[in-house]
């Protein structure tokens, strides 16, 4: 049983035994023996007994803090009873972000694992990258590449390449320069009309011997037949290569205008005879 049941039942046993208290007999009381000779007659009703001032207020009083009081607990069970499904409810929420918690843990232990094997790739791909750019800058050295070649409808650029690599070496070199030229093509598209504001293609010569390519390029320099025709040779550079020597251009080119002497030897830039970084 309930407590507001309980206090229902006591506040009916307190109601009945109130109403049982003030009900009162008026019959006649004699004593043994004794006759009244004088006949029956109708007398007045008793006034009513007349209760103390404010019972009833009293009374009312004590109703409505019963009254209250059940209310009271209802509301307290009330209470009680969302407190429990507030619990519940709590329990439930802290059960799912534990798991919550559980999977955000293991996803950050995950992606840290990834980022490590992240910087370990990136730090291996950097040195394969360097690796293959050495090779490829090897196997360029045995390369130069001549700018500025006209081309013609029956072009023969090999032999139109052995020709140029005469006159830029001495003439005790010069048999040996154009019988060691391998190979010797164009770089890109060909256009029908290369002559009418087009582009030259470059050549890339091919040396059998990497003498025999040292000497055309240390030949070429400053080399009067090449001033003449507008044409000049240049080293057959990587990518790489190429776009560190374009970050290193502008230190040599003003080092030049100002006078000073500024050379690349392979991807270093020399000033005055000290390498100047980028």
């Amino acid at each position: 049983m309930s407590a507001t049941e309980e206090m229902e039942i006591e506040l009916q046993r307190t109601t009945e035994k109130r109403l049982i208290s003030e009900t009162h007999s008026y019959s006649c009381q004699r004593k043994k023996g004794d006759w009244d000779l004088t006949p029956n007659t109708p007398s007045k009703a008793p006034p009513p007994k007349k209760h103390a001032k404010g019972d009833a207020t009293d009374d009312l009083t004590l109703s409505q803090v019963q009254q209250s009081i059940i209310q009271i607990i209802r509301s307290s069970e009330e209470i009680k009873d969302m407190v429990k499904e507030n619990s519940n409810s709590i329990n439930m929420l802290k059960e799912a972000l534990e798991v919550v918690h559980s999977e955000i843990f293991d996803i950050r232990k995950e992606n840290e694992d990834l980022k490590s094997k992240n910087e370990a790739n990136l730090k291996r791909i950097s040195e394969l990258d360097d690796r293959l750019n050495d090779q490829d800058r090897y196997c360029r050295r045995w390369n130069l590449r001549l700018e500025e070649l006209t081309e013609c409808a029956e072009d023969n650029v090999k032999a139109r390449v052995m020709e140029i690599c005469k006159e830029v070496v001495v003439e005790k070199d010069r048999n040996f320069v154009a019988s060691n030229v391998d190979i010797a093509h164009r770089v890109g598209r060909s256009y029908a009309d290369s002559g009418k504001g087009k582009k030259l293609r470059p050549v890339i010569i091919r040396f059998i011997s990497r003498t025999a390519r040292d000497l055309t390029w240390k030949g070429a320099e400053g080399n009067d037949f090449l001033k003449k025709n507008k044409m000049y040779f240049k080293e057959d550079l990587t990518i790489k290569d190429r776009a560190t020597r374009n970050l290193l251009w502008p230190s040599i080119d003003k080092a030049r205008k100002e006078g000073k002497r500024a050379f690349f030897v392979g991807i270093k830039a020399i000033v005055d005879g000290k390498e100047i970084k980028s």
